[in-house]
């Protein structure tokens, strides 16, 4: 017979939260790293997702002082759901570049966003959620609306890059060098 506490044990080690979904996605795809998540979280900012005035706010800002990143800090929604466990793992993949970036010249450019979008995909692709794929649906119906380059690059480019290169830091070379030949 199985008793109560044994019972509830078994039932968290099938239910995922999204927050492990989350640690299990950026782990699975090398994107997680100690001392680099530690740093990343005591720069992270919480804000409440239901507060549309608070969406403005998310992303991932950082300083610059005599054209060397010195610092970032990170705004996000806590994560409730697959929504925004994509929004986390968009601005998480830019946290890290700024991470790996700190202490170095800024040379970030119309790249920016490719790796974001692509760990996005990625993870859409993955979890086959119906709400995740209709997020993303918004996000690219969004995207041309805007017409910002940076994006458009992003969405064209990523899908060469997506499952050819093994780490963060090639993957970041070759989408650089992709945006450069870019053409709008």
């Amino acid at each position: 017979m199985i008793s109560k506490g044994h019972l509830s044990k078994f039932n968290l080690k099938i239910k995922m939260t999204y927050f492990d979904k989350f640690i299990d996605f950026i782990t699975r795809h090398n994107l997680y790293e100690s001392k680099s998540f530690i740093e990343i979280s005591n720069k992270t900012k919480n804000i409440n997702y239901n507060n549309e005035e608070s969406r403005d706010f998310i992303g991932c800002f950082y300083k610059v002082e005599n054209e060397i990143i010195t610092d970032f800090n990170v705004c996000v929604p806590q994560i409730i759901d697959e929504q925004t466990l994509l929004i986390n793992i968009h601005e998480y993949v830019h946290a890290l570049i700024i991470y790996n970036s700190l202490g170095k010249k800024e040379d970030i450019g119309l790249e920016k966003e490719v790796l974001p979008m692509m760990y996005e995909e990625m993870y859409v692709v993955e979890s086959d959620e119906i709400s995740t794929k209709k997020y993303l649906k918004q996000q690219k119906e969004m995207i041309n609306e805007m017409n910002s380059e940076e994006y458009i690059i992003g969405s064209q480019i990523k899908d060469k890059i997506i499952y050819m290169y093994p780490d963060l830091e090639t993957q970041l070379k070759n989408a650089r060098l992709l945006a450069k030949t870019y053409k709008k």
